[in-house]
């Protein structure tokens, strides 16, 4: 069962949840076991499993979930799972693998033989088969044959054997890693890697692609090479012609690896430039002149172009151009040498890139030389070399399907027909040159390619075409059966990314057994996994390139090439593999005959409200509704930069938009469900034949989507009148949801702030608690309910801990190795700079818990977080100090999965937003420090939790409540509930957790509970976290020093400004010499007064005026009219009290005398809140462009 778990967990990469099916026999006493019947029931047991857990961990887990479903085995599956369904609107089981272990024996002198009923109610069952008590294990398959072939089952059986192998065959077998068990045997390896990988064929690997041409013109100097409209050009022709430009070019100083873009429309001249280009040294760039000049500017900048080549191009571009259409081709037609390499640069080809810049990439002459050979290992070009004469060219030249149009067929004496620009876009057109010119080589999209057999024309032509090739999108089985009922063509699906040069994989598509095919020559397929490491046959990973197909790279972009393009780790001499990796970054399974299936992008996702949504999956679903033809997904953002979910169709009659969300919600939770559908007459198309996702049509925003309902009362028309204007809709009834029209918390800011100046009061929690007017408004008629309600004598139980809290001056402070860590929030603005302080300061291992996801993706976020931080310095300690650990502090089973040689645990992971449900927070803060507790217990760690003075009441630095206490109170470090606040959702959550922690410490927990302050930029270097824009302290100050008047009734207040890199020491500090004092308020002693502040502010060039109060809100008022300045009041309203007036003196004073004592003995002490920090401090954002002052 262990083995059959680690594999499961090994091929669902990203998932450290695994469920499986038990049959439980169901009989509990004697009685029972007498009585004949089907008493067996099936129950779903659950583990948790992480890379860094033993096999031995693994089965005492599995061991203890047994005993844990055994007591609810009288529980009937059918019932839990229709609890599931209901509550968590999911359909289908909860598994689809089951363990039975059989032991069943007879007690009759007579041999037995057990036999299958033939049926299974899971597609796979593992039956371990001891029955009849013959000490030997058998391992039975039941599956459906649905779902696997026989062979499937084989693989299977054979990777648990191996796995069993490798945790059984000595002492150390369980106690090893699960990430250093492989689930692939040797033999498959050897099958996955090398056999599928056979492509090895000598190749011209020394020439290049222009002398290849000119020998190609030598053979056949007579035949026609081009044909574009009415003129023909011979081999010789071009051969002479590009000679011309080629010598022009090297007089104005081209030489090999120059860049050198060519800017026109469609024309022979372009084919001349390619190779003029190349003849001279030269790597072609193509560029499409419809782009914006910004971006032409752009890549020829980045290109470092001297020149460029141009035709039916006028805009002006400050660098040497070249016309092509006055250049005289007969200026020097005589040979010339060549001075390139078959390792130079070829053409470099821009695509999009995910910074918003495009990125080029760079192939080489030996690259396309591979690709373009006729040998039978690529059989694609060998096919249609052999049985095809005349290709159209007819896919814009930025798309590298035309570099395969172009080359292939010169490089091996084919003609090529070159469709014009208006010819490239009509079916009609493209019908007329396959029956002019005989053109029977023909490559497009499947979506072009349905775009074209709308036109009957077009689908008379194709019976002339004996080779068509369908690649870059999904090919599906209508299709073909729609291609083949107009031609006897052989067609091919075909796949590969730019970066490897146009394609990798062919299959000759005859049937519904559409795949990607097998690797063409010299090319080496991998499936991996996250790590790296070879997936078996039928297992869905990463699909990676090697081969004399893999470009150099992106241009000037050496981090993004490292990352994409890496050793090969599978190349050796022998088996000719490609040195370096390409990670495509696409999502593929290996067949049993070495065909390849291909399943998708692994990253095609948005995030729309904070959840992932894979858009292919949406449009796979929205494909199955019948009537719909094509299909498309995309997020969408109206005027406000609100995003939404648009799904969009093509059909030929109008579909039923309710029967479209039913047959969604059958298959796609909530959350996948677009807000809008648009029915689109014609799909947007790229000029390369691909969905044009750019052009999808933006939908109208403000449609009625909800039965509506009146207003009725005076506050319900004011309010559902004010979220017309902010949700862009144009009526809102009093049950419409605000966040299911696109509300989100920037626009419940801007709501209750214009409520606000309507004269309608509510927090912005409370639009999260009544997100409709009808709820919100009856809250605001009937007041709350449930207000938070404690008694101080509720915690009396505490106070004999909270006493060890006070200064005794014989304390002398001893320091305490903390030895290994575990550090949760490490990515936190306070975590990182823990973890810092840490790696300075100490020598144990440093373990990291962060939220499960795809294990290069944990790595990624921690290191880019350390690298904003601290730059490089801490690279090379991953895997060595700092050692992630995935997982979920919300999870029960946390403590299952952790390491068990941890000392202390430092707590600074939490939800510190300050709005949202309480149920949420309690999850996240309270409930997740309750596991972080647990864990502590069973490893024996001690336990530092980081909480915050915000408990207080006094909540400057976080959350401002517009409250003040009657009557003045203190908080130290042995206060708890002083009958404060405790309304906002946050701080009640973080007050909660203390209360974890204490009940814990009284059953002898060694736990220290640290209330930081308001976290500001450092003091080294004033670095602020990269999401400043969120942080509430700074957007006050952006507002008031911005606003440029401050009211004179705050002038002996102060602020407190705590640097995360002295906290981050002061944490460390008392972790290491707290002893039996428990309870610390980490805040600076040395704030800066309103008065002081402003004078610092003048002396560094901000006018500030003081204003008495009348006169501050008036003109704070006045901010809510004019455009520009509203942010000014919205950062400022919740502050308010009902007269207007900005309360930031709750009358609760935080006392911190003993803390300051207890890290003066340590040797810590705050900086001064000065000129030079508060001014380092204001440049900072200055310098960010954050502060416009």
């Amino acid at each position: 069962e262990t083995a059959l778990i680690i594999y499961l967990y090994k091929i669902n990469p990203g998932n450290s949840t695994i469920t499986i099916g038990v049959p439980v026999l169901n009989r509990s006493n004697a009685r029972e076991k007498e009585i004949a019947g089907m008493f067996i029931s099936t129950m779903p047991l659950t583990l948790m499993l992480s890379e860094d857990m033993t096999g031995l961990m693994l089965a005492k887990q599995i061991t203890r979930e047994h005993m844990n479903i055994f007591r609810h085995q009288k529980y009937p599956y059918a019932n839990i799972l229709q609890y599931l369904r209901e509550k968590h609107k999911i359909s289908g089981n909860l598994y689809n693998v089951m363990v039975s272990y059989q032991n069943a024996k007879t007690d009759t002198q007579a041999d037995t033989k057990w036999y299958s009923n033939g049926y299974s109610e899971v597609p796979f069952v593992l039956h371990i088969d001891n029955r009849d008590g013959n000490s030997s294990h058998t391992l039975n398959v039941d599956f459906q044959t649905e779902v696997f072939q026989e062979e499937e089952i084989d693989y299977i059986i054979n990777r648990l054997e191996y796995i069993l192998e490798q945790i059984t065959e000595n002492d150390t077998g369980l106690t090893g890693l699960i990430r250093n068990i492989d689930i692939i045997p040797k033999q498959e390896w050897e099958k996955v890697v090398c056999e599928f990988n056979d492509t090895y064929v000598e190749y011209p690997r020394d020439k290049c692609v222009h002398e290849l041409f000119s020998e190609q013109a030598e053979k056949t100097p007579d035949k026609i090479a081009l044909v574009f409209e009415d003129k023909k050009f011979t081999y010789r022709q071009l051969d002479e012609m590009s000679n011309s430009l080629a010598h022009f070019l090297r007089e104005k100083g081209v030489k090999p690896n120059d860049v050198v873009p060519i800017i026109a429309k469609r024309s022979w001249h372009v084919i001349m430039a390619m190779l003029g280009i190349l003849k001279a040294g030269g790597a072609y760039m193509p560029i499409d002149p419809s782009n914006p000049t910004d971006r032409i500017r752009y890549m020829i900048k980045d290109a470092d172009a001297k020149l460029v080549l141009k035709y039916g191009y006028t805009d002006e571009l400050l660098i040497d151009k070249i016309s092509l259409k006055t250049f005289d081709f007969n200026y020097n037609i005589e040979k010339m040498a060549s001075v390139s390499s078959s390792k130079d640069r070829c053409y470099v080809l821009y695509t999009s890139g995910t910074t918003g810049t495009p990125k080029g990439i760079e192939i080489l002459h030996y690259n396309l030389v591979n690709f373009i050979s006729n040998n039978e290992k690529s059989i694609y070009q060998y096919h249609a070399i052999e049985n095809g004469n005349m290709m159209l060219a007819g896919t814009v030249f930025t798309f590298d399907i035309s570099i395969f149009e172009i080359f292939m067929s010169l490089l091996n004496g084919k003609s090529i027909t070159l469709a014009s620009d208006d010819e490239i876009i009509s079916p009609r057109y493209i019908a007329k040159l396959i029956q002019r010119n005989s053109i029977d080589i023909l490559q497009c999209t499947p979506t072009k390619m349905r775009m074209l057999l709308n036109d009957d024309s077009l689908k008379a032509a194709l019976k002339k075409i004996n080779v068509i090739m369908i690649g870059a999108e999904k090919f599906t089985y209508d299709l073909y059966q729609e291609i083949s009922a107009y031609t006897n063509a052989t067609v091919f699906n075909g796949y590969g990314p730019t970066e490897a040069t146009i394609g990798v994989t062919f299959k000759k598509v005859n049937s519904d057994d559409i795949t990607i095919g097998k690797p063409i020559a010299n090319t080496q397929i991998y499936i991996l996994d996250i790590n790296g490491n070879p997936f078996p046959i039928g297992v869905a990973g990463e699909l990676c390139i090697a081969g004399e197909g893999v470009g150099k790279g992106y241009l000037n972009s050496p981090e993004l090439t490292a990352e994409r393009f890496v050793p090969n780790p599978f190349a050796t001499e022998e088996n000719h593999h490609g040195k370096v990796l390409y990670h495509t970054g696409d999502l593929a399974c290996w067949r049993e005959d070495g065909e390849i299936e291909y399943l998708g992008r692994i990253d095609t996702q948005v995030k729309i409200r904070g959840l992932r949504i894979e858009l292919g999956e949406i449009e796979s679903v929205m494909g199955t509704m019948e009537g719909i033809e094509l299909t498309a997904a995309a997020d969408k953002r109206d005027g406000d930069n609100r995003q939404y979910l648009v799904g969009y169709y093509t059909a030929k009659e109008e579909i039923d938009e309710k029967k479209l969300r039913e047959h969604l919600s059958k298959q796609l939770p909530k959350y996948m469900i677009p807000n809008f559908f648009m029915h689109l007459d014609a799909m947007p198309m790229t000029p390369s034949g691909k969905t044009d996702r750019k052009n999808l049509p933006t939908p109208v925003f403000n449609r009625q989507t909800t039965a509506y309902i009146a207003p009725v009362t005076a506050a319900e028309k004011t309010l559902c009148h004010l979220l017309e204007e902010l949700l862009h809709m144009e009526r809102v009834g009093i049950q419409d949801d605000f966040f299911a029209h696109g509300g989100d918390s920037l626009t419940a800011i801007e709501y209750t702030a214009k409520a606000h100046s309507m004269g309608i009061d509510f927090s912005l929690q409370n639009v999260f608690d009544y997100p409709t007017v009808q709820l919100l408004c009856d809250f605001l008629e009937k007041g709350e309910s449930s207000k938070v309600n404690y008694k101080a004598s509720d915690f009396d139980k505490y106070q004999k801990l909270f006493e060890k809290n006070r200064i005794e001056e014989s304390f002398v402070p001893k320091k305490k190795a903390l030895g290994n860590i575990l550090l949760t929030g490490a990515t936190g603005f306070l975590g990182a700079h823990v973890l810092d302080c840490l790696m300075r300061e100490e020598t144990g291992k440093i373990y990291c818990l962060v939220r499960s996801e795809k294990k290069r993706g944990s790595h990624e976020r921690v290191r880019r977080i350390l690298q904003y931080y601290f730059g490089n310095q801490y690279d090379a300690e991953f895997d060595r100090r700092i050692i992630l650990i995935e997982g979920d502090i919300e999870s029960e089973n946390l403590s299952e999965n952790m390491p068990e040689d941890v000392q202390t645990v430092i707590h600074t992971a939490a939800s510190v937003s300050h709005y949202g449900s309480y149920e949420y927070f309690h999850r996240v803060n309270v409930e997740g420090t309750r596991h972080i507790v647990n864990y502590a217990k069973t490893a024996e760690a001690k336990l530092i939790h980081i909480s915050t003075l915000s408990v207080s009441g006094n909540s400057m630095a976080d959350d401002f409540t517009a409250y003040r206490s009657e009557e003045e109170k203190f908080f130290d470090e042995t206060s708890l509930y002083i009958e404060q606040p405790l309304d906002n959702v946050y701080i009640h959550s973080k007050f909660e957790a203390e209360t974890v922690v204490y009940d814990a410490m009284l059953e002898g927990l060694d736990a220290k509970v640290i209330r930081v302050g308001n976290l500001t930029n450092r003091v080294s270097d004033y670095k602020f976290q990269p999401n400043y824009t969120q942080n509430a302290f700074l957007t006050r100050v952006k507002a008031v020093l911005e606003f440029g008047l401050f009211p004179d009734y705050l002038m002996p207040l102060y602020s407190e400004f705590s640097p995360v890199d002295l906290t981050a020491e002061g944490i460390v500090k008392i972790a290491w010499y707290a002893d039996k004092q428990c309870i610390f308020h980490l805040n600076s002693n040395r704030p800066i007064y309103f008065d002081r502040f402003l004078e610092v502010v003048h002396e560094i060039g901000i006018a500030m005026k003081v204003a008495d109060g009348a006169e501050f809100g008036r003109a704070l008022e006045k901010t809510m009219q004019n455009t520009g300045t509203e942010y000014i009041f919205e950062a400022l309203q919740n502050d308010m009290d009902e007269q207007g007036r900005l309360v930031y003196d709750s009358n609760i004073r935080i006392v911190n005398d003993f803390t300051v004592w207890f890290l003066k003995k340590a040797g810590f002490e705050w900086n001064e809140t000065d000129m030079e920090y508060i001014r380092g401090y204001i440049n900072y954002f200055r310098g960010l462009g954050y502060l416009e002052v």
